[in-house]
């Protein structure tokens, strides 16, 4: 049975022209070519990046700007007058939408079996050829031709043509009503000028969106607002998502971490490619963690915690790891899947090899002695002896060509199974002197906690309970201390909430991962708030 593929069309007074089938859940429109699905003209007052359209597994659809200076409008299909809309919104069977003003270009979203899709778009001048099997020649000419054909009929030129193109088979060229936009069509600084008093208009338009957020209380109960009927936030989404409500009233009660934790979230969806093959390698070191993560640690704090493996961009086999800046504000080097320090695996008691981060000089060099020096450094006051013969070296790959020297023999850096054991020791639910599952910063005090490991001193001063927010058990260390720990637990979490959102906004089954699945409306509307309150 055929697949039936999204298409959205514009109204019959702006040519009728259907654009698709588009795969993806989300459709963006904007004035951006490499930003945007569907490309439409700066001059109409088009934003770069304006609006997108997402498709839910129920089969409706979410309506949402891009930012808050992005003009929407939406036209209920059993309402009079169209309604502005600042906030992702539920769109029905019916309804349609236009951009910059409420007369601006309008689109109606729709959903057909390719093959009916494939009869064309109103008598327009080509209708998209069907995609081909992907992998194959055939493949590959058919989508470049079917994406060519898309971006053509998405530019000025092409949506001109084809437009007049229909009014001309149609007759509808000789109509009052398009005698009268052709000739507005001459003066395109009528629609910038309208286009500009829609954005000054916007200011005295905001004042309703209380109302609209009134009428879309269903639709944000699945993100997370619950029984309060209070609009959703931050938190209370990553909350939901995260499937312990007590990350609410933590983030709400750690300013300095939620605002990193803001910062990070905003970064990783940017970043989302960097993220790619997180949610779609079916067997990774991330996976492997996830799954040890999971008999240690329990399933609340897996699903945070796995993600300390989850690094932008993938390297094969990576034993190594660069780290800009420790807790100390100086290179380091990282080991394992989970990038860890030597100091960081000593104070939590994982097994460890010392290492030392070397630059192209020391990493080419013949002496030795300069080596066992460097890994020295690393042992302190450890009276650890070796043999010059016991130094290796690897990581020739690392940024700025730095190797990281390291004595041989076992890491449990380096073994799943090990690492989890001890994590699940020193941080586990049952870990002594930290909160008791559940309570208040549970988890966000294991995650610093982990990071915190690092601390070349004040380590073994911390003391976490549930009723103190990290930041300010932190507060007597140094600034480089404080935001590591902080700035690097904030990464995690914001990865634990946005892959998986990413994984679901791009359509791909990340059931490997082992945490729920987040709702296309959680994931549009968390994504939307991180955005608007970096701004």
């Amino acid at each position: 049975m055929a697949t039936a593929a999204t298409y959205l069309q514009l109204t019959a007074e702006f040519g009728g022209t259907k654009f698709g089938p588009f795969p993806g859940v989300e459709i963006r429109l904007g004035s951006d070519p490499t930003r945007n699905d569907i490309v439409l003209p700066e001059a109409l007052g088009v934003l770069p990046a304006h609006v997108r359209v997402i498709r839910q597994t129920d089969g409706s659809f979410i309506l949402g700007p891009t930012e808050r200076t992005a003009t929407v409008y939406i036209h209920r299909a059993d309402a009079r007058a169209p309604k502005l809309i600042t906030t992702p919104t539920a769109m029905k069977p019916g309804d349609s939408f236009s951009l910059v003003t409420a007369e601006g270009p309008r689109f109606v979203v729709m959903v057909e079996l390719p093959q009916k899709a494939e009869q064309g778009a109103g008598g327009g001048l080509v209708a998209p050829p069907k995609a081909a099997k992907p992998g194959t020649a055939e493949g590959v000419a058919a989508e470049f031709k079917r994406l060519g054909l898309a971006k053509f009929f998405t530019t000025k030129i092409g949506s001109t043509l084809n437009t007049g193109w229909m009014m001309v088979k149609s007759g509808a060229i000789f109509s009052p009503r398009y005698i009268v936009m052709g000739m507005m069509m001459l003066f395109p600084m009528i629609l910038a000028g309208g286009a500009g008093c829609a954005a000054l208009s916007f200011r005295w338009q905001a004042a309703a969106k209380d109302e609209q957020i009134t009428e879309l209380k269903s639709d944000l109960d699945a993100c997370g607002a619950g029984d309060s009927g209070e609009d959703p936030t931050v938190a209370s989404l990553t909350a939901s998502i995260l499937g312990d409500r007590e990350w609410q009233q933590s983030l709400e009660a750690d300013p300095e971490f939620n605002a990193a934790y803001m910062a990070r979230l905003k970064s990783v969806f940017e970043r989302a490619d960097r993220y790619e093959w997180a949610y779609e390698r079916k067997k990774s070191d991330l996976v492997t963690l996830i799954g040890r993560f999971e008999d240690s640690l329990g399933p609340n704090l897996t699903r945070v915690f796995g993600y300390v493996a989850a690094h932008p961009g993938f390297v094969p086999d990576r034993q190594w790891g660069l780290i800009q800046a420790n807790s100390e504000g100086q290179r380091a080097c990282g080991r394992g899947a989970a990038l860890m320090t030597y100091r960081q695996a000593s104070n939590l008691e994982v097994s460890a090899q010392p290492d030392a981060l070397a630059d192209a000089g020391l990493a080419s060099s013949e002496d030795v002695a300069l080596k066992v020096a460097a890994l020295r450094t690393t042992l302190g006051s450890d009276p650890r002896e070796f043999k010059e013969e016991e130094v290796q070296q690897d990581g020739a790959g690392l940024q700025g060509g730095y190797q990281c020297l390291f004595l041989e023999g076992e890491d449990e850096r380096m073994d799943p199974k090990a690492l989890a054991a001890a994590i699940g020791k020193a941080l586990g639910p049952k870990a002594k002197g930290l909160p008791e599952e559940g309570t208040d910063h549970w988890i966000t005090s294991r995650l610093v906690k982990f990071y915190a490991a690092d601390f070349i001193f004040g380590y073994e001063d911390l003391s976490f309970s549930k009723s103190t927010p990290p930041s300010v058990v932190l507060a007597e260390m140094s600034a480089d201390q404080k935001s590591f720990a902080l700035e690097s637990a904030a990464e995690v979490t914001a990865r634990a909430v946005a892959i998986p959102c990413i994984a679901v906004l791009e359509e791909v089954d990340a059931a490997h991962l082992g945490s729920g699945t987040p709702t296309a409306f959680q994931c549009l509307y968390l994504k939307y708030l991180a955005e608007k309150a970096a701004k």
